[in-house]
């Protein structure tokens, strides 16, 4: 084996890290669905074989003296992967607590420092499930969903390939001098107004799942109006806002921003780490109708694609994780006020996936809202159908589940519009 103690962080990487904070501990939450239970002995075989033998998943993160220099991954000498696995016994739990509710109360327990930053829960019974918790360092949600296919029981035995080096290796000094401009333009913007949806952030953070979307149906809604399956979720995410707003009695016409993942691999191989930006996206909560707010949403989304976002923002992001842990927190406190929600499209696999002998029904995906943002929607993809997760601080927004509902009602909205279209009825 061969050793990577006393590893630095790439640059984008500690900026990750560095989001963490107790009210924003910046985890990626993954729900498998399981049409069975399995053994919890085998879970912990697969993942101690498959999993961990990712050196990310047996080393922790160590920071600098002084927070001077870059911190590091270390291996944790302690390393047994039975202390990352846990088991919950669904018939020792309330019956009024759902899947949803099991979830939120397992992502919500802090992960330590002091040891590789994943950990397991297997629920057994009724529903069958694995939650995974992993600290956003580690990856980003393309490389981590990758890893599920390595999971699955057809996955590759062989030990796992050698990390993807990275195209640059710029010094921190040139790391931050390519993330200036971007950062002069970021500073530009302006913060996004008090609403129902900002608000001072509580440690308790509660998840809720859409139904399941038929995939081909987003895609085909997407077409019909001329955006992407992304266009069509930022849509329906500014028409829960503006719903949410209403609620609350804020001015609906005021206008918010999503903060939205941009994919900076470039087709390159992902492996490990983070290799994507955050771009600010518009949204029109103040449209007076449904057309109006697609037609601007469209208009966002084609300018995210055409002005090279996905590099700029990749560089801001490199450039903070270059900078000191106190000085990198300062600017994502900055840079989150200028948005009021993460959106984030994950594309999952394509097949149907087995784990240790059961079969992986669905798979949802949370991910985590950076700095003082209080809301985070994610379309997951996987076999042919997709679901939305939605993650909310329970003290700023209260009920993920009704957030999920308009969600559900703005995409049959939406739907219904696009049916109208001549290019949907020609696709039917």
């Amino acid at each position: 084996m061969v050793a990577h103690d006393g590893t630095p962080l790439a640059a984008a990487d500690a900026a990750r890290l560095h989001m963490s904070a107790r009210e924003n501990p910046m985890l990626i939450t993954v729900l498998l669905s399981l049409d069975r239970a399995i053994a919890h002995e085998a879970l912990e075989s697969r993942l101690d074989t498959r999993l961990a033998r990712h050196a990310r998943f047996r080393q922790r993160v160590v920071e600098p003296r002084l927070g001077l220099g870059m911190p590091r991954w270390i291996f944790d000498p302690t390393f047994d992967v039975r202390h990352h696995v846990h088991r919950i016994d669904a018939a020792l739990v309330p019956s009024s607590r759902s899947l949803e509710e099991l979830t939120s109360d397992v992502a919500g327990i802090p992960l330590t420092v002091r040891h590789p930053l994943w950990r397991a829960h297997l629920i057994d019974g009724a529903e069958p499930a694995l939650v995974l918790s992993v600290h956003h360092a580690l990856a980003d949600g393309a490389a981590l969903l990758a890893l599920l296919a390595e999971l699955a029981d057809d996955g590759p035995d062989a030990q796992a390939p050698p990390p993807v080096a990275r195209k640059t290796t710029r010094s921190r000094a040139r790391q931050i001098a390519a993330g200036a401009v971007a950062a002069g333009r970021l500073a530009l913007a302006r913060p996004d107004p008090a609403t129902p949806l900002r608000g001072r952030l509580g440690v308790e953070k509660r998840l809720a799942f859409s139904s399941a979307i038929a995939l081909d149906d987003l895609r085909r809604i997407a077409r019909a109006l001329d955006t992407t399956v992304t266009g069509v979720l930022l849509a329906a995410v500014a028409g829960a806002c503006r719903a949410e707003a209403a609620a609350s009695g804020a001015d609906e016409r005021l206008a918010i921003h999503a903060l939205v993942p941009v994919d900076a691999r470039g087709g390159a191989p992902g492996g490990l780490g983070n290799r994507y930006g955050s771009a600010l996206v518009p949204l029109p909560i103040g449209a007076g109708g449904l057309d109006e707010r697609v037609r601007r949403v469209r208009e966002a989304v084609r300018a995210l694609r055409s002005g090279g976002a996905g590099a700029e923002a990749a560089r801001l992001a490199e450039a903070a994780g270059a900078l000191s842990g106190f000085v990198e927190r300062l600017g994502v406190s900055l840079f989150s006020r200028r948005a009021s929600v993460t959106v984030s499209s994950v594309r999952g696999p394509t097949r149907e996936l087995r784990l240790c002998g059961a079969v992986v029904r669905d798979v949802v995906v949370w991910a985590p809202a950076a700095g003082s943002i209080a809301l985070s929607v994610t379309l997951m993809s996987y076999a042919g159908r997709a679901r939305v997760g939605v993650a909310v601080d329970a003290r700023t927004i209260g009920s993920a589940r009704r957030v999920v509902e308009r969600l559900e009602h703005e995409l049959e909205q939406i739907r219904a519009f696009a049916s109208a279209t001549a290019a949907y009825t020609a696709e039917r």
